[in-house]
């Protein structure tokens, strides 16, 4: 069943005037204390079905909405959405709300998670919210889906292709950013549905 409106519930408190999003790998955890995340305020990203690529999105990380929508499909998802409406709703009363969304190497499903709470926090009016990522294997990507709408191309998928240059298509690459633009609106619109359903069982307002 669909959340009430917001205007239902008592105006979001002014307490958290800053998000940081935190992206890791299982293994780096720490890296994640010491940017002062509590373990309590971790998504588990693991259990997640790991989204099938097709093989000139292998480079890519989970910036590529293509990626993020085999993450919504995965089932499950709507929980890591509650986890982090409840972690956010355990910090409800301090200026700098910290959360954090990990998987197996940092890559793709923490990665998708963690652009889609980002987007949903943004358009909804939260001040000041910011991602950084703390995987060593995310810092060796260079996926630029997030901006390839608009710049017409992804280095990741591009690399891909000069890599198999003798074996694929750059049709493929055109073929990715179609698929790209098309599922970006689609998958922000399925996250903003979950993460306002979450908030609101929490008791706390997304705008």
């Amino acid at each position: 069943m669909a959340a009430p409106p917001s205007a239902d519930l008592p105006p979001r408190p002014p307490f958290i005037q800053k998000v940081t999003i935190y992206t890791g790998a299982a293994t780096q955890l720490d890296k994640l204390r010491s940017k002062g995340v509590e373990d309590h305020h971790m998504v588990d990203c693991t259990g997640l079905r790991r989204p099938e690529l097709p093989r000139h999105s292998r480079w890519c990380t989970g910036d590529s909405a293509m990626i993020q929508d085999g993450v919504l499909r995965s089932p499950g998802v709507e929980l890591l959405f509650d986890y982090a409406a409840r972690a956010l709703a355990a910090q409800r009363q301090q200026f700098h709300a910290r959360v954090a969304f990990f998987c197996n190497h940092g890559k793709h499903r923490s990665v998708s998670m963690a652009n889609l709470v980002w987007h949903v926090l943004v358009e909804s009016g939260w001040p000041s919210v910011d991602i950084i990522h703390t995987s060593s294997d995310f810092a060796r990507t260079d996926c630029t889906c997030e901006q390839a709408p608009e710049r017409g191309h992804c280095r990741a998928v591009m690399a891909w292709l000069e890599h198999n240059q003798s074996r694929y298509s750059r049709d493929e690459h055109h073929q990715h950013m179609q698929e790209e633009s098309v599922l970006r609106d689609k998958t922000r619109a399925r996250a903003f549905k979950l993460m306002r359903i979450a908030m609101h069982r929490v008791k706390m307002p997304l705008e």
